[in-house]
This record gives C-alpha cells, structure tokens and sequence, in this order.
C-alpha cells in the first residue's frame, strides 16, 4: 500500500510506501495534486506487480522512465558474498557459498551473463525442483529462503526490482521424510564405537559423545585446542564462532594421548591433517556418507544404500547421524544430574535469550558434570 502527503515545510506532495518491512519515502516533485496522485497509482502498479512476481524491466521503463542497471548475476552473488564474509557467521556463509555456487552453475551463469535484472521466478522454480530430488524438503526450503535473502538484498539496494523466489511456496516433505534426530542410547554408543573402521573415526564418536561438539568442529581439531596441563579443549565453533571450552573426559584424555605425536606437535597442526583438509574442501556431507556406510549400517542402526539418486533424503529418514552424538551429549549430562545451565554452557546453546549472555559458569562445574558421563569401553 502507497500513500501521499504533505511533509512539515515542504509544498510539494510525497509517495510512502512499505516493502519488504521497510518504509520508503519520496518526493513527487510537484506541489500538484492531481499529479502527485498519478504518480501515487504508478507506485502502487510497480509494488502489486512486484507482490505477483511479474514486475519486468520493460514493465519498470515503462512506468517510470528509468532502467535497471546491468549488473550480472555472478557479480551480484560475489558483491553478496564479499559482504556476508565480513558481517554474518562461518558457518552461514559457507551456507551461502554452496547455494549460490549450485545456482550459478544451474544457470550457467558467467561473469558477464545472465544479468541479474534477468532472472525470473521459472528460473529459481526449476533450480530448487532439480536439488529436491537430490536433498530433503527441509534442505530445499533452506536454499529458498537463502536464494530469497539474496534477491531481497538486491531491490534493498535498487539493482532490481523484484524477487523471483517470492511466488515460490515452500516444499512439503513427503511422507515419513522429516523424523527428527535423537540421542542414543549407551549400548548404541557403545556399539558405534565398536564398529569404528580405524582411529579417526573412533576419536570421531568419543569425542563426540563426550564434547558435544559438531562434525566440523572435531574435524578440523588442532593440536593447540587440546590443553592437557588444564585438561581442557579450546575451540571457536565454525557454525556460530562461539569461544568453547570444554573440560577433557577421562576416555577421551586416553585416546589423545595415545593419538599424540611422539615429536611435539605444533599448536597450528590438525589432528588428522587429510581429513581437516577433506571437511575444508568438501564440508560435512562427505564424512555423514562414510560416516552412514562404515559405522552406522554395520551396526545396524540404518539401511544399506544402493547409493543412487535421492540417497540423501533416505539417509535423513532413519533419524540417526553423527549429529545425534550432540543430542546424546546432552541428554546424558541432564540424566547424571547436571542442569539446564550447566548443558548449555557446555553444548553452547544460546536459547532463553540473553540471559545467556552473561552466563559463565565456573570450569570446575564443568569439569564435574563432564565427569559424571559414563564411560565408553568395549
């Protein structure tokens, strides 16, 4: 909805309008009203089509005179990027960049065409059906509100007019699709540990019983996180940069130690260097699949695959994956006792909103929740 009006001083007439949760303002230029009410129903023209998704260029100019810049898509995506890089979360923005390297590679888009002004909903529609048969329902509406984000931040900043993800509904996830993850039980912990293939993924599963932490997170360990003298791990989460530190259980310690280099090791060094590098490269999805095949299917918590198209939704159905260590993590920290605030602090969760903030609980209340997890032997 647009408005016209008169502002304090002023004799010429002014258009108000919201879009996108903002609020515009502009001067008609004219201190008539007939004319100001002209340009008042251009306006409101420009912002239903922009609501139906069918606000073209030739549209644009014609109404108004003007013509949208010529930017291209790929430059679009890298200014985008640029500025996520330096105002949004690691992990978000390597969201971000596996989104929009599919899309660009979908539209074969290159450093001069298409242009971004281009780009129509059909465009985006056929991108997302074509990953939907690849990821889950949930996975493809994140694209499409990732994709969306990025068109919105372009009318923001007048490169175009409208955004193609907006006609868009949100997939539905088809039948037995979503089943939430959930934490494992002791003899299943046990279990998966047992049918580790080799060390890594042994550190993989103890670790991340007993730390709580994420896939990327213990991938890319360096030695300098692993404080034996305070008996602590030290790391800034990728996902949301938080500063952890977390106390060392005792099983855990054991396996350091054993997977300690005999030459000191500097701080800078992985862990496991070729896996680091591996997530670095090629993130999560890679050690989820071996992850699935080498310790997951032989202890018969899920299915073999037969690895063809659409994989990834059925490995999502069993409601098991390393995610559910961190699910496990905290549930046992709630089962011997310790509360809400102490998991918290541990896991790094940041709900019940900003009292959390200026919670910091003492590393000794740690240390004696982490200590009350049972142990994981064979």
């Amino acid at each position: 909805m647009a408005w016209i009006y008169k502002q304090a001083g002023s004799k010429k007439w002014w258009i108000g309008w919201r879009a996108n949760g903002r609020q515009f303002l502009k001067s008609t230029g004219t201190t008539d009203k007939a004319q100001a009410a002209r340009k008042l129903r251009e306006q409101e023209l420009i912002l239903q089509a922009h609501v139906d998704g069918r606000l073209t260029e030739q549209f644009f100019e014609a109404l108004t005179g003007k013509s949208l810049p010529n930017i291209s898509l790929f430059a679009a995506v890298q200014d985008w990027l640029t500025e996520a890089r330096a105002t949004t979360a690691r992990g978000t923005v390597e969201k971000y960049e596996h989104v929009s390297k599919d899309f660009l590679q979908f539209l074969r888009a290159g450093e001069s065409s298409p242009f971004l002004r281009d780009v129509e909903t059909e465009n985006v529609r056929q991108f997302l059906n074509d990953q939907r048969t690849r990821i889950s329902a949930r996975t493809a509406n994140v694209y499409r509100k990732i994709l969306s984000g990025f068109f919105i931040r372009g009318i923001k900043n007048g490169i175009i007019k409208s955004n193609p993800a907006l006609p868009i509904k949100p997939f539905k996830a088809d039948r037995g699709e979503v089943v939430a993850r959930r934490a494992l039980t002791m003899e299943e912990v046990v279990l998966i540990y047992s049918k580790a293939p080799n060390d890594f993924w042994r550190y993989m599963i103890l670790a991340g019983f007993y730390t709580g932490l994420r896939l990327g997170d213990l991938a890319t360990m360096k030695w300098g996180s692993i404080d034996f003298d305070q008996n602590l791990i030290r790391v800034t989460t990728i996902k949301t940069g938080r500063p952890m530190q977390i106390p060392i259980a005792a099983p855990l310690r054991a396996l350091l130690q054993k997977l300690r280099p005999r030459r000191a090791a500097k701080p800078g060094d992985y862990i496991w260097p070729d896996n680091a590098e591996r997530y670095l490269r090629f993130k999560a999805q890679v050690f989820s699949n071996e992850f699935y095949d080498e310790v997951l299917t032989p202890a018969g918590l899920t299915q073999a695959r037969n690895h063809k198209k659409g994989d990834s939704d059925k490995r999502e159905q069993g409601g098991v994956s390393f995610h559910c260590l961190r699910h496990t993590f905290v549930s046992f920290l709630k089962i011997t006792g310790s509360n809400n605030a102490v998991a918290k602090e541990l896991v790094g969760h940041s709900s019940d909103a900003i009292n959390d903030v200026y919670t910091h609980l003492p590393i000794e209340t740690l240390a004696s929740a982490v200590a009350q997890l049972p142990e994981v032997t064979l």
